[in-house]
């Protein structure tokens, strides 16, 4: 949905004349904002076909799409699967084809290429949103995620990303839910009044079973996720520090030093070793 909502973004303000053109925040940043060093992950990556002063999209959300795609195509066969990341692919291709044109590309053609593409996300968006998440589902994303990084040329914020959804997933997926008792029906001959002191005694106690569960069992998967990610932690800073201004400081600083050092060979190792421990 990231990724969705850039291009939406990207072109919406495209085909309106009330925004002004181009919205800088939906274009890598990086592609201007980076070191100058003559051996750099950008020269290992190449510029996917932008010649300079040509800004491409953002990496980042893009490493979850094919993945998800994987998930929204309607038939789990290998031959729906390849077809939809081919039609993918091509929309995409064309967007990038329109900003590399020009200067952030010409807007009402980014707006056309872009909503083609969004389109195709909806698509995929809702057949995801229909389809049962379980333990199962998540295995086999968590496997396909590992292939994807052996693959794909991953930055520091994209490899950052990846990791996060598959420790989201196995948070979430691996992990006893609360039992909560059916929402109350009103009963026949029960004033409003009483009805309503039903409900909010069933809200509460929902609400205190919540509270019960997450401050223990979820508290502790959540840390069992983390305590396997600590190698990781190391290369990607991925603990997120609470919203207090000097912690987000030092939140930032330190994100800033990992990234300028990252290292997508030790990642992929690190990475590797964590999903084989993890069989």
């Amino acid at each position: 949905m990231t990724f969705r909502e850039t291009i939406n973004l990207m072109s919406e303000v495209g085909a309106s004349d009330e925004y002004n053109w181009p919205e800088l925040g939906v274009f890598d940043c990086g592609a201007c904002h980076h070191n100058l060093r003559t051996v750099s992950h950008r020269q290992d990556r190449g510029y996917r076909g932008f010649a300079s002063g040509r800004i491409p999209l953002p990496a980042w959300p893009q490493p979850l799409v094919k993945v998800a795609i994987g998930q929204g195509a309607v038939s789990r066969d290998k031959l729906a699967i390849a077809q939809l990341q081919q039609k993918f692919q091509q929309r995409l291709d064309g967007l990038n084809q329109v900003l590399a044109e020009s200067p952030f590309g010409q807007r009402d053609r980014v707006a056309e290429t872009g909503q083609e593409l969004v389109r195709l996300l909806d698509g995929v968006a809702r057949v995801v949103a229909g389809r049962p998440f379980n333990r199962a589902a998540a295995e086999t994303m968590l496997i396909e995620l590992g292939e994807f990084q052996r693959a794909a040329y991953l930055d520091f914020p994209s490899a950052r990303q990846l990791v996060w959804a598959m420790q989201s997933m196995a948070t979430e997926s691996f992990i006893d839910y609360p039992d909560f008792s059916p929402f109350p029906e009103k009963g026949a001959g029960q004033s409003d009044p009483e009805y309503m002191a039903t409900l909010h005694k069933w809200s509460r106690t929902k609400i205190d079973l919540f509270d019960d569960w997450s401050n223990n069992v979820w508290l502790t998967v959540k840390a069992e996720g983390a305590a396997d990610l600590v190698a990781l932690d190391g290369l990607l800073h991925l603990h997120v520090d609470s919203g207090r201004a000097y912690e987000s400081r030092s939140f930032s600083s330190r994100s800033l030093t990992a990234a300028s050092t990252f290292d997508l060979n030790a990642f992929r190792r690190e990475l590797a070793e964590v999903l084989r421990q993890a069989k």
